[in-house]
């Protein structure tokens, strides 16, 4: 049987707790625990858990930070304390369908032992969990093997449960990300980066959870509308300079942190994993500088010239974190022989 711990993350979250936490009891496959980093709060939520632990149907663990975490760290401090094979970030304001454990565990189980990451869609509802609407980051399951996916993908953290492993090989970076905006430094871009470098990726094509939007949400509004509205964006107008110089920035700060993470742990295969991926993410954020100027040069030679060192590096050569396919290139292609001038 698949062992999944939750882990939990709670501040001030009175009003819609003890909905997420009866959606927990209610799941087909129970997790094996449920532990809590409560980050001090100064309303009922550590009442409604204590209330909610005394009748749970699985072991529930509350722990009152001594002081506070703020998100990222509570996260990731939570996560080090669960005993699961796998561990499910959880907030306190969703909401998750009763087979959401259930259907990561058949994937788990269909998948092969590098699985490190496995994560699903959800619906977006307001406050009182009306007004709900599907915004899938994919479409379709797919187990995506090591470094197939663009090195800046990630998914939202309630969306995502990963082996622990991720937590164990590889010590996180903390404040290491600060310097770089702190982007990639959340638990919910740090879990995908590492999954993406040391293994394959499991994307479920169904809705598990309701993501309720309300007035104290932490994550930004478009948390999962951006990657799908953009997506289609995208492949319907071509890729803006704007957009290139944010993934050739966050790709490189991928590299960064991956690079950082090689040097903590103590495992060798790990250590070479990510230092492999390092180094590929790099050559990546080169093809994607050629690629940008495709889109951004106003010259017929110039978006050619870039093409043709792409073609030469293996740019297009395969679907991996290096290349961008043959697709692209056909795409790129009739985009930079368009005689009107860019910006």
């Amino acid at each position: 049987m698949t062992r999944i711990s939750v882990a939990l993350a709670t501040y001030n979250g009175q009003r819609f707790l003890k909905a997420q936490l009866d959606s927990l009891a209610a799941q087909r496959h129970l997790p094996l625990e449920l532990h809590v980093g409560d980050d001090g709060s100064s309303d009922d939520s550590l009442a409604i858990l204590e209330e909610f632990a005394r009748h749970a149907p699985f072991p529930v663990f509350v722990r009152r930070n001594p002081e506070r975490l703020n998100v990222t760290a509570n996260f990731m401090m939570t996560a080090s304390r669960c005993s699961g094979d796998w561990i499910a970030f959880c907030d306190q304001d969703d909401v998750w369908l009763p087979d959401k454990l259930a259907a990561v565990a058949a994937g788990i189980a269909a998948s092969g032992p590098d699985l490190r990451l496995v994560a699903h869609n959800a619906v977006i509802t307001d406050e009182d969990l009306g007004a709900r609407h599907l915004k899938a980051h994919w479409w379709g399951t797919k187990l995506m093997p090591r470094l197939t996916l663009p090195p800046h993908w990630a998914s939202a953290g309630f969306c995502q449960i990963f082996h622990r492993r991720l937590i164990d090989d590889v010590p996180w970076v903390g404040d290491a990300g600060n310097g770089r905006d702190g982007i990639l430094n959340t638990h919910d871009r740090w879990i995908p980066a590492l999954a993406l470098a040391t293994g394959s990726v499991l994307l479920l094509g169904e809705a598990l959870a309701l993501y309720r939007r309300h007035d104290a949400n932490v994550s930004p509004d478009t948390t999962l509308e951006a990657v799908s509205r953009t997506g289609w964006l995208m492949r319907a107008l071509g890729n803006n300079g704007s957009l290139y110089a944010k993934q050739i920035r966050e790709t490189g700060w991928t590299a960064d942190l991956l690079e950082e993470a090689a040097g903590r742990t103590h495992d060798a295969e790990t250590k070479f994993l990510l230092g492999d991926a390092a180094a590929k993410i790099r050559i990546f954020c080169g093809h994607l500088a050629e690629r940008a100027g495709i889109y951004r040069k106003p010259r017929l030679a110039d978006r050619l010239g870039h093409m043709g060192r792409l073609i030469a590096g293996g740019g297009y050569a395969r679907s991996r974190v290096c290349s961008f396919g043959p697709r692209a290139m056909i795409k790129d292609l009739a985009y930079a022989a368009l005689p009107f001038r860019r910006d």
